[in-house]
């Protein structure tokens, strides 16, 4: 119980820190995934072992990357037919705490082919962002 009051301490420290700084480098929409969406903050802590200022650094870049890269504006109108129809990258099964496992087949993947690469990156940040609904996009 200690640890989950821990948690949301370290949620509201690191959502404040944030949210008092500059917004116009990131995006409206994960501004305020921030803003209402504990999951989200602790995602950020987690994968910093819960130091607040590698938290704080982490959630500033990644969210000013997925402003710049248009992670918010890509959907499934964003890729051809072909990628789709036989995706090079796909989500099969759970792992063993029942989180999505992402399949990439490498076997596919062509060095030299920079419109094919570069619809690739779209699909993996595409499905990483959407892999709450994994099940839609199972193969």
């Amino acid at each position: 119980m200690e640890d989950q009051v821990d948690h949301e301490s370290l949620i509201v420290q690191l959502r404040t820190a944030f949210l008092q700084q500059n917004l116009e480098p990131f995006d409206s929409r994960d501004v305020s995934k921030i803003r209402n969406d504990d999951r989200a903050v602790l995602a950020y802590l987690k994968n910093s072992r819960f130091n607040l200022e590698k938290s704080f650094n982490m959630m500033s870049e990644s969210l000013k990357w997925r402003k710049s890269f248009g992670v918010n504006d890509i959907s499934k109108s964003s890729f051809s037919d072909e990628l789709l129809a036989d995706p090079y990258l796909y989500f099969k099964g759970y792992g063993k705490h029942g989180e999505p496992l992402l399949i990439w087949d490498v076997r596919r993947h062509k060095k030299n082919n920079t419109t094919i690469n570069a619809e690739m990156k779209k699909l993996l940040a595409f499905l990483l962002d959407r892999r709450e609904g994994a099940k839609e996009y199972q193969k």
